[in-house]
């Protein structure tokens, strides 16, 4: 496949997989701790960043924001691991390959905005 075949393919899965993602910062509602609309929708978008989201949350003063779950291995881990699993399939033109990665990489979004999510509400849910 070619490149932008693949980008839109990648485009795509992301999409699909972050919704119910995003769907959980925009409707969550902590009991400890009030979140303003503009905090909702920073956790949201930062939640794409996956473990690095955390430090954007900490830009907009979200409350209990879990940098004590920040884990540098972790986030340096899952980003080298995405890389790989966008790049690879860029550089190869076997379409077995190409699409295995893609499984992966969606298989690895679950993932991926599992950890953001959980290291943005650490504290609140």
């Amino acid at each position: 496949m070619s490149t932008q075949k693949m980008l839109s393919i990648y485009g795509a899965i992301l999409l699909v997989v972050s919704l119910p993602f995003v769907f959980i910062h925009l409707a969550a509602g902590p009991d400890d701790a009030p979140i303003s609309p503009l905090q909702h929708a920073v956790a949201a978008l930062a939640n794409y960043l996956g473990p690095w989201g955390i430090a954007v949350v900490r830009l907009v003063d979200f409350p209990n924001a879990g940098m004590r779950s920040f884990s540098w291995i972790l986030a340096v881990g899952l980003t080298v691991l995405a890389l790989l699993l966008v790049a690879v399939p860029l550089r190869i033109r076997n379409r077995l390959v190409q699409r295995v990665c893609a499984t992966l990489f969606a298989l690895f979004l679950v993932v991926w905005f599992s950890v953001g999510l959980m290291q943005i509400a650490d504290g609140l849910l």
